[in-house]
């Protein structure tokens, strides 16, 4: 074999981060070139993959950002050896490519092909990358939801379609036809992921060439790219506004009872897993003792609303802490919105929760989270009452669900004290 030269595109060379920056990146190879033989793939002069055959693809290497110089080399022989291909890359923090040896290895070429890094909300994302070299433009069809992908050329990228989890299949046809199928993907999509479906191999075929297939792939990135969507609601009716700590960093200022921060239908994105939470009286010292402080583990790719509940001179279960709620934000069906209810106001018995006459939560006490439910958008007068009620006898503000909307009321304050009982809703948008 002939040896080549690397290319990268514009987007991979296009980096400023100095090879000292401490934050890593994220690198994964693949190897699409049909007729070439399994190789092994060396980074900075060490085998980072080893029998990497035709149609295989490596996990994600976490990587410090910087620059690395590569060489790809039939499996097995020595680094002294010529190498199939070689060149360099430079990596930012933040960052993630799939490097693929493209082509037939007569003309092979390889690509840094650039990965999405932010995964999503409630819902999964799937694209189509098309690295057939011998093979059509395509068209991609969902089963059940029409054309998605239109004239995809080797060796082309898709944006991504954004799709409630769920089992799809996917049908891949020469550009403009209807039939036949050259290539069925079936894939189980699960929110919170990306995954590429990946046309590779030979329309041709032969002897000792992969033919033609569709592969897809959850594009699994190392957990330091892991994210969690959290608010936080001040539900605590004798502290004072307080000032959020993550960490030792002050996340949010002045935060009063009864207001929750981001706004509402934001949420902080934050790296997963732990976090030490803190609040202080509004403006004091970062080093002074906080009213409350616990670590909390945040979960990868989930929604939150981290409510401080209790009181302050509050004991046993009614004692102030941090309680979080893991929010709804999956997708809903058109016309539809999603509500729950949660009960904050510490002492104040378990209650049923009515829709008119309905009703549609029982039993449900401090400091806890109702089931979701999913209704019609609309205006609602929600009412509730001491469990077991036949009634509400303590009216709501009437809520408007819009279509397409997640809404939580929360029961904040004290029933017979200061500051009285009230209701806070909050509202997201949902895909």
């Amino acid at each position: 074999m002939k040896r080549r030269t690397m290319v990268v595109t514009a987007a991979a060379i296009a980096l400023a981060a100095p090879s000292t920056a401490l934050a890593n990146g994220a690198v994964r190879v693949l190897h699409a070139s049909p007729n070439a033989p399994a190789v092994d793939v060396w980074v900075n002069g060490a085998k980072a993959v080893s029998q990497l055959r035709a149609g295989a693809i490596t996990g994600y290497l976490s990587l410090p950002a910087g620059r690395y110089g590569y060489a790809i080399r039939v499996a097995g022989a020595p680094r002294s050896a010529h190498p199939v291909a070689a060149g360099a890359f430079r990596l930012r923090d933040g960052h993630a490519f799939t490097i693929a040896a493209t082509g037939f290895v007569e003309h092979l070429r390889v690509r840094a092909i650039r990965d999405v890094t932010q995964r999503p909300f409630g819902v999964a994302r799937i694209r189509v990358i098309h690295l057939s070299p011998d093979a059509p433009k395509v068209d991609v069809v969902l089963k059940g939801g029409g054309k998605v992908v239109s004239a995809l050329a080797f060796p082309r990228t898709s944006g991504y379609l954004t799709v409630p989890a769920g089992r799809y299949t996917f049908y891949v046809r020469p550009a403009g036809a209807s039939k036949p199928n050259v290539i069925v993907v079936r894939a189980r999509l699960v929110a919170g992921n990306d995954y590429t479906a990946w046309a590779l191999g030979s329309l041709a075929g032969g002897k000792g060439v992969l033919s033609l297939r569709g592969v897809a792939t959850l594009d699994k990135l190392p957990r330091s790219f892991d994210r969690t969507q959290v608010r936080v609601l001040h539900a605590v009716p004798d502290a004072p506004p307080v000032d959020v700590y993550l960490g030792t960093k002050k996340a949010i200022s002045g935060l009063a009872f009864g207001d929750a921060a981001p706004a509402t239908g934001a949420y902080l994105r934050l790296p997963s897993g732990p976090v030490t939470v803190s609040l202080r009286p509004a403006g004091a010292a970062p080093t002074s003792a906080p009213v409350l402080s616990k670590t909390l583990t945040l979960p990868a790719q989930a929604t939150l609303t981290v409510a401080a509940a209790g009181e302050l001179m509050g004991s046993g279960p009614l004692a102030i802490g941090f309680v979080p709620f893991a929010d709804n934000v999956s997708p809903l069906a058109k016309g539809k919105a999603r509500a729950t209810v949660v009960h904050l106001s510490p002492g104040t018995p378990a209650v049923d929760v009515f829709a008119g006459t309905a009703k549609i939560v029982s039993g449900l006490a401090f400091p806890n989270a109702a089931a979701a439910l999913t209704v019609p958008a609309g205006a609602y007068s929600f009412s509730v009452g001491i469990a077991p009620a036949t009634s509400g006898s303590i009216p709501v503000p009437a809520a408007t669900l819009k279509p397409g909307t997640a809404t939580t009321v929360y029961a904040i304050g004290l029933a017979g004290g200061s500051p009285a009982l009230r209701f806070k809703a909050l509202q997201v948008a949902v895909p």
